[in-house]
């Protein structure tokens, strides 16, 4: 029955996949279905998250636990309006390490508070382009003003524009170090931020599982361990626990 159910898993995925790429070649207009096999496509795809989610809805412990969290993909299953067929990446994202991968970046945001500095940063960055729009005559609308100032900030500089008043020049000196300063603490806070992980990884208590070793095997592990705990005095503070034994 395991076996029966990663192998749906595993199509399910592959489903999925296939309708991510299938609406970013249509919304890029690189599509190859004609519109006919383009929705018998799209039915199809619906017809198979529908089985999972029928599946899924079945196994669960708790029914109204189940939809309250996966609501989102029974908007997935109404056919023919495209602008609900994004809710279907939900289920290869609810599934993926993509999860996993947007969750890391919300902690390193948290990270020496990095979500205020990127906040300060942005409205600095609207304002001056607000002062650049009335100083500047080459700058026309407010949206170019705005471009102008992440472009310094960032150090990119493309050149598309250059203030040519003093008062203009100035806010871009301004921008310049508080570009420089912003990238010097997005660097350093990240690279804080994996070391304090990994610190914390190697800090935890550690568990070893040993239950498929003969008992010779586990027998040298427990006479290795006793002589850890012998040195003990000598050794980092660190516990290895033995499961299964």
């Amino acid at each position: 029955m395991k076996t029966a159910r990663k192998k749906l898993e595993t199509v399910i995925d592959v489903f999925a996949i296939l309708i991510v790429i299938e609406y970013f070649l249509f919304f890029v207009g690189l599509s190859r279905f004609d519109p006919d096999t383009s929705s018998t496509v799209d039915l199809v795809f619906i017809l198979v998250l529908a089985i999972d989610f029928l599946l899924r809805y079945k196994e669960a412990d708790n029914k109204r636990t189940f939809l309250k969290e996966n609501w989102l993909e029974i908007l997935a299953f109404i056919p023919f309006i495209k602008a609900f067929r994004i809710f279907r990446v939900f289920r290869i994202i609810r599934k993926s390490r993509v999860r996993d991968f947007f969750q890391t970046v919300h902690q390193m945001l948290r990270h020496n508070s990095l979500y205020y500095v990127i906040l300060v940063v942005l409205l600095l960055s609207i304002i001056g382009g607000g002062f650049l729009f009335r100083l500047e005559n080459d700058i026309t609308t407010l949206q170019d003003g705005i471009w102008f100032s992440f472009v310094t900030m960032t150090t990119v500089g493309y050149g598309d524009y250059t203030p040519s008043t003093m008062q203009g020049r100035i806010i871009a000196i301004f921008m310049m170090i508080i570009g420089i300063g912003f990238l010097g603490v997005l660097t350093g806070s990240i690279a804080s931020f994996f070391t304090t992980r990994a610190r914390k990884k190697f800090s935890k208590q550690d568990t070893i599982d040993i239950s498929d070793l003969s008992k010779e095997e586990k027998s040298q592990v427990m006479s290795y361990l006793d002589f850890i705990r012998s040195k003990k005095s000598k050794l980092p503070a660190q516990r290895v626990v033995c499961s299964a034994l």
